[in-house]
């Protein structure tokens, strides 16, 4: 083999071998996203909680605690 067709070679692999990985990046995202969507579902419904049980309610329960 010469040397540029050696070259044209490595290039054309070096250039499609990244696309192999196209395919699986939708996937792999979305994995990620999963426990980023729990952790923000499991705060919001705290916050949503707390909301409902301190609604019309404010006086302060432990005043020393703000002065620590």
């Amino acid at each position: 083999m010469t040397d540029w067709r050696r070259l044209e070679y490595s290039r054309i692999v070096s250039n499609r071998f990244p696309w192999a990985f196209v395919s699986l990046r939708p996937a792999f995202y979305v994995i990620l996203r999963i426990p980023f969507i729990g952790w923000t579902f499991i705060t919001i419904l705290i916050l949503f909680v707390n909301s409902i049980v301190w609604a019309g309610n404010l006086s302060s329960p432990a005043p020393v605690w703000c002065d620590i």
